[in-house]
């Protein structure tokens, strides 16, 4: 099952957008620095192209940065905790 975003406010490449992602969910994201929110903690695994990855427990009513990825490469985030997260995702053009 995908997650369920909505995009709550968009300029050019910056956004805050919430997002609901069921355990065992892969999200193909982007590059850009963002500040996660956790409205819903949980455990996440984010991978870069090259298979390397970073675990990342989140808990509920705690903010964290995400530093942007290297230039030319991208990520993907995996729920891999036992129960959906949810967060508030503020995305940050050219803030690296």
């Amino acid at each position: 099952m995908p997650p369920s975003t909505r995009r709550l406010y968009s300029r050019s490449r910056d956004a805050v957008i919430r997002v609901y992602d069921a355990a065992g969910n892969v999200i193909e994201t982007h590059d850009h620095g963002r500040m996660i929110i956790a409205l819903q903690g949980g455990t996440m695994r984010i991978e870069d192209q090259s298979g390397t990855s970073e675990t990342h427990v989140w808990e509920t009513g705690k903010a964290y940065w995400l530093l942007a990825n290297p230039p030319n490469t991208m990520h993907r985030d995996i729920n891999v905790g036992g129960h959906p997260i949810e967060v508030m995702v503020v995305e940050v053009e050219d803030h690296k």
